[in-house]
């Protein structure tokens, strides 16, 4: 039996943590013994700690404090591997690279480290750790090529592993739309999936179909974040807050994505995003950034429309023709459910498999 830890930032609700949930849960138990470690308690909910017990997978939380705790955590960790004879390491993130690898440095335990972004790593901190690393996993070719120029890490220790979903849950056999009442955005409420764009462009559609006498569609944003309040603050400043709906922390992803009509991204940067890959899966039309791994997953103008153009006028027009055209949005759902296929869960779980048999 293999013991695997993975080290990941918190239970709260995030890109990574859900994909380490769906990698854990659908391992062969018969030759793994799954451990997760979280390093921080998280700014919201513990919901991943409650679905990693239901799937029997023993967890831990060090509840780090922000800029403190920094020994007491790496002492903690070291302890877990060692009272739990652990195999292997698996790192997710930034902070938990950091604590996962010296915990392995530590306790001589190998480490693999997945790189989920196309931001936020430092060049000064790989120079060191990569040669504790044994082998890094990058979610994507751009984190790949990344990871090669930015961080300087060597070729011949990164493996391509896509990040895959439960296709079953998200395909519909076709999507029906004609007429587009509401449009969803669905991610953390973070800096990094600027969502002050999507409201200011969300105001030029408004606009734009009022005096084409058109009807405009709710906006739906799924998620949480410390951006909330100050985007409340800037759809009441924009005159849209009447069509602007925070739904906060949800649970019913897949039947969301069946009942609205448009998929909107604003992100500034993206690793390979979750969401994108399960809204690909539904078939709604997307509409999304040109940014990180993206257009590695939709298709520009056959399985969704992107824009390199961070401009709120631009953004606008590309949604305002997608209502307008039905269909190019059959044929945008069409070819999205197809190419949905080489996410699936079930590949990304065997590939990890692999790694930690070879």
């Amino acid at each position: 039996m293999v013991k695997v830890l993975h080290v990941i930032n918190s239970f709260s609700k995030a890109g990574s943590e859900k994909l380490v949930l769906d990698i854990t849960s659908l391992m062969n138990k018969k030759k793994f013994d799954i451990y997760v470690c979280a390093i921080s308690k998280g700014n919201s909910t513990d919901y991943f700690k409650e679905e990693f017990k239901k799937n029997n997978i023993k967890s831990f939380c060090l509840k780090k404090k922000q800029n403190k705790q920094r020994v007491k955590t790496l002492v903690r960790l070291v302890n877990i591997v060692k009272e739990n004879n652990i195999d292997y390491i698996h790192t997710h993130c930034k902070s938990p690279d950091f604590y996962g690898r010296l915990a392995g440095f530590l306790t001589s335990t190998p480490v693999y480290s997945t790189i989920h972004n196309t931001r936020g790593y430092s060049k000064n901190v790989e120079r060191f750790l990569k040669f504790i690393t044994k082998r890094y996993i990058a979610i994507s070719k751009k984190v790949k090529t990344y990871m090669i120029e930015d961080l300087n890490i060597p070729e011949e220790k990164i493996e391509i592993i896509y990040n895959g979903i439960n296709l079953e849950r998200f395909k519909n056999k076709e999507k029906k739309i004609k007429k587009v009442k509401n449009i969803i955005a669905i991610g953390r409420l973070k800096i990094q999936k600027n969502y002050k764009i999507m409201l200011e462009s969300f105001q030029y559609l408004i606009k734009k179909l009022n005096k084409n006498n058109l009807y405009v569609p709710d906006l739906n944003i799924v998620g949480d974040g410390n951006e909330r309040d100050r985007l409340v603050d800037l759809a009441g400043k924009l005159r849209i807050k009447e069509k602007v709906n925070f739904m906060g922390l949800r649970d019913d992803i897949p039947g969301l994505l069946k009942k609205n009509d448009i998929y909107l991204m604003t992100s500034s940067w993206e690793g390979l995003s979750i969401s994108l890959i399960e809204a690909l899966a539904s078939g709604i039309p997307i509409v999304a950034s040109d940014v990180g791994s993206n257009n590695e997953i939709v298709e520009n103008k056959k399985s969704g429309i992107l824009f390199k153009k961070f401009d709120a006028a631009h953004i606008a027009d590309k949604i305002y023709h997608l209502i307008n055209d039905e269909e190019k949005r059959k044929e945008l759902s069409k070819n999205a459910v197809r190419s949905s296929d080489k996410f699936s869960i079930i590949q990304t779980v065997n590939k990890y498999e692999n790694l930690y048999k070879n």
